[in-house]
């Protein structure tokens, strides 16, 4: 799994980087052998307030290529939205268990 993180506005720290990809990486550890590629720009947004807008997008080996974005007041908080966002579609979308 390839993961790329870009800051839009502004470049983020290399020690957030490490932090935000240890947090990506646990919240997907289940799907990491079906996921090809994650790509994740976050962007502030402070023309309509001041909160952070993350997009997430998922490269599925496949399937199509799940999209999704969420808001926060933090880039922190608009990451996990992001991730459980996905994670839920993932979830009940593309590897659902036989029954």
């Amino acid at each position: 799994m390839k993961l790329n993180l870009i800051g839009v506005n502004e470049p983020i720290a290399a020690s957030n980087k490490v932090a935000f990809m240890k947090l990506i990486n646990s919240a997907l550890h289940s799907y990491t052998k079906n996921i090809r590629k994650v790509n994740v720009k976050v962007e502030q947004q402070g023309h309509t307030g001041n909160f952070t807008l993350c997009h997430v997008e998922l490269l599925l080996p496949g399937l199509p290529t799940l999209k999704v974005k969420a808001k926060g007041k933090t880039l922190l908080q608009a990451l996990t939205r992001a991730l459980q966002n996905s994670k839920k579609i993932l979830k009940e979308n593309y590897f659902k268990l036989s029954r």
